[in-house]
């Protein structure tokens, strides 16, 4: 009997691989994630954002909990880039970490928050004000109260208020979340 192998690219993941794949396709998954992930990348070095958001998937998928496990599916990676339409995926750690740093710092742009305790209730809770800088967050949730709509500093926010009991997040966290 011969032995013999085939020239296509083979990934451990096999179907489940091809399953994945077709599913991100039918719901335009990486046209959401260019259209949603707003991180601008300047270095000639940038590989692109969808293939470190489905690195990030992938990882999760096959049980990663950590950015460090982004090699834990490297087995087969041609069969998976071949398979996700990609022409490269992360396979260092320091990658994605680089990249969701970027992505706190632009989302955090425009935003400022503050908190407030109050005691009224049976268990303590605080008021979290937050205020969006709709300019640079053109997304950006909230009113323009009333009072404020006659104050040329104030008409380019919008303010929300957030009452939790979470003392262990700051406000800004709070707010992003």
């Amino acid at each position: 009997m011969q032995i013999t192998f085939a020239h296509k690219q083979l990934t451990a993941w096999g179907e489940a691989c091809a399953g994945v794949a077709k599913f991100l396709e039918r719901i335009r998954f990486r046209e959401w994630v260019l259209g949603h992930v707003f991180v601008e990348e300047h270095s000639p070095n940038a590989k692109g954002i969808y293939e470190k958001v489905l690195a990030l998937l992938l990882t999760s998928l096959t049980g990663g909990t950590r950015f460090s496990h982004v090699t834990g599916w490297g087995h087969g990676l041609e069969g998976l880039k071949a398979c996700f339409g990609v022409a490269w995926l992360p396979q260092a750690t320091s990658v994605l970490t680089w990249f969701f740093g970027k992505f706190r710092q632009r989302h955090n742009e425009g935003l400022r928050a503050a908190a407030v305790a109050l005691s009224t209730w049976k268990k303590a809770r605080r008021w979290v004000v937050i205020r969006q800088h709709v300019p640079t967050r053109p997304k950006a949730s909230g009113r323009e109260p009333m009072p404020f709509r006659e104050l040329e500093e104030h008409r380019e926010y919008r303010y929300s208020v957030l009452v939790t009991h979470d003392t262990a997040l700051a406000p800004e966290e709070i707010g992003c979340t």
